[in-house]
């Protein structure tokens, strides 16, 4: 059983950017609609924005109805803030007369408990009560009400008694909580299961006050459950037998910085495995890192997390190896690369026979074959990367192979070796550059096994080239990101080709800018790389322009 998603439609264009992939979201009832007896809103958790409303059809491929997570909800007890999150963004044609265009997104419940025991997602929840009763019975209620009338915060204990939760304050009864309270159900078993919690007072009345309490993700996996929960620090600490707790410092800070939660750097962290010392060195160790500005990492992981294989889409020079080696980095996980051409066949994926010949003492001849494993069965076995590289300048035929690799099938038969079965941790990145001449498209089978990332065209390398070129002039990298502005300029309106934009020639131009001077550095890293004569005498006045 799949974890089940659901739309949310809207008829605003910009939902990507509002509430891009892992937004969290929640979902109420709306009760005002005469219309729909299951109509759920969406909004945004961390500033309550409306976003759309949660379909009665299953408008995008694979997702239920509305009337589905009602069910869902109603039976959490979580009718007016039930959390989910962003996994997918579509645009769909609603309508038969109109055809309407609208933007979707798809969601996924967080605090629903899945088939899959190992993978159980819950969310924290915020409780706040009315506590009442009166002060014969509650003897203590007087003096937690007086304590707030005069700027005091008392803590009470609250704790079951039969059905009720009754609070307490040091030995006596402070009252008992509004059993007709949201989530009172829901306390009722955090309760029992904790035996009592701590909670915050506030809101004092002649008769009432109100008491508020959280709960943790893993405190709510134990209530749900019966299991406790690694947390993040627990995993590092058990994967520091084998990986330097400094490097995972480092990821974890890294995926931070990308805005990951650490509910996702956890399960980063949980596929980490020791390998054979032959092959740690392939594990990459990056000087570099991919700087993020289109939330490329955060994408890649929740995906990655999700047991996607990944397609990345871009023009030259805007990072996709760069990634590549860096979630390599992030998973801890040998990275093995091919890079495609028209040329390459599935053996140069796979691998092929191979003979040897041995003459014993007696010269008998006696011929052993054997295989010899390329990079896709490498990757399989041990649950590495593999990075095909420029995969729409392949053959699509030869790609065909990896269909029963990426989907339900996870295996492929290799002729002279036998059935491969592609390990939990291995992954597939293709990446591709967009329109390049020599390149084919995928077909339709491929590409809807692997998630398309796009990257968007570098508006400025500015910071690129600080990052790749230490100790560059400023006034160098400011010259240099001017002539590439200029040159995309003249790309965006047409009066250049997309072959003019060389990010690397950048990068070595002002590499040896001191030494060789950025004018002339630009004239042979850049504009002579344009094999296009008039395209190439253009880039070479814009150079002129710049630093003339």
């Amino acid at each position: 059983m799949t974890k089940q998603q659901f739309t949310v439609v809207n008829s605003s264009s910009n939902l990507d950017a509002t509430a891009p992939i892992g937004t969290r979201v929640l979902i109420s009832h709306d009760a005002t609609n005469k219309f729909d007896k299951h109509a759920l809103r969406a909004k945004l958790e961390h500033d309550g924005k409306d976003i759309g409303f949660v379909g009665a059809n299953a408008v995008a491929q694979g997702t239920e109805v509305n009337s589905v997570l009602f069910e869902i909800m109603k039976q959490a007890g979580e009718m007016e803030g039930f959390p989910c999150i962003v996994v997918e963004h579509q645009v769909v044609m609603i309508g038969n007369a109109k055809q309407l265009k609208r933007t979707c997104l798809v969601v996924e419940p967080v605090n629903v408990i899945q088939s899959n025991a190992d993978d159980v997602e819950v969310a924290g929840v915020k409780f706040e009560f009315s506590v009442k009763g009166t002060t014969r019975k509650y003897k203590a209620k007087k003096d937690v009400i007086s304590g707030l009338i005069d700027g005091e915060k008392p803590l009470v204990s609250l704790k079951m008694d039969g059905d009720q939760i009754i609070a307490m304050f040091g030995t006596e009864s402070a009252g008992e909580v509004d059993p007709n309270s949201k989530n009172y159900d829901l306390a009722v078993k955090v309760i029992t299961t904790l035996g009592e919690v701590t909670a915050t007072t506030e809101n004092p009345q002649n008769a009432t006050y109100s008491v508020k309490f959280s709960v943790d993700e893993e405190t709510m996996m134990y209530v749900k459950t019966g299991k406790k929960v690694l947390t993040l620090q627990d995993v590092k600490e058990e994967k520091s037998a084998f990986i330097p707790m400094k490097r995972l410092d480092a990821i974890h800070k890294y995926l931070e910085q990308a805005g990951l939660k650490n509910k996702q750097i956890l399960k980063v962290m949980a596929t980490y495995q020791e390998y054979p010392a032959d092959v740690q060195s392939r594990i990459p160790e990056p000087t570099v890192f991919f700087k993020d500005n289109f939330g490329g990492v955060r994408k890649t992981v929740i995906y990655t997390n999700k047991g996607k294989h990944l397609r990345l889409v871009g023009e030259k020079g805007t990072g996709k190896n760069l990634l590549t080696t860096v979630l390599a980095w992030v998973y801890q996980r040998p990275l093995f690369e091919l890079s495609m051409n028209s040329q390459t066949d599935k053996m140069d994926l796979m691998g092929s026979k191979t003979f040897s010949t041995t003459v014993d003492e007696d010269g008998k001849e006696t011929t052993q074959i054997g295989f010899q494993k390329e990079a896709l069965v490498e990757a399989m076995e041990l649950g590495g990367t593999l990075n095909l590289d420029e995969v729409n300048t392949a053959d699509p035929a030869v790609l065909v192979m990896l269909h029963s690799i990426v989907d339900d099938r996870g295996s492929v038969e290799v002729p002279g070796y036998g059935r491969v079965k592609a390990h939990e941790n291995f992954n597939i990145i293709l990446t591709m550059n967009k329109d390049y001449i020599g390149t084919n498209s995928l077909n339709e089978a491929t590409r809807d096994r692997f998630t398309p990332i796009i990257f968007p065209n570098n508006k400025s390398i500015a910071e690129m080239l600080q990052e790749r070129v230490k100790g560059a002039k400023a006034v160098d990298i400011q010259l240099a990101d001017r002539v590439y502005q200029s040159i995309m300029t003249l790309v965006v309106d047409g009066t250049l080709s997309m072959d003019c934009v060389t990010v690397r020639g950048f990068i070595d131009a002002v590499e040896v800018s001191e030494d060789l001077g950025l004018k002339e550095a630009l004239e042979d890293c850049v504009a002579n790389r344009v094999e296009d004569d008039e395209y190439r005498e253009t880039v070479m006045n814009i150079i002129d322009d710049i630093l003339g």
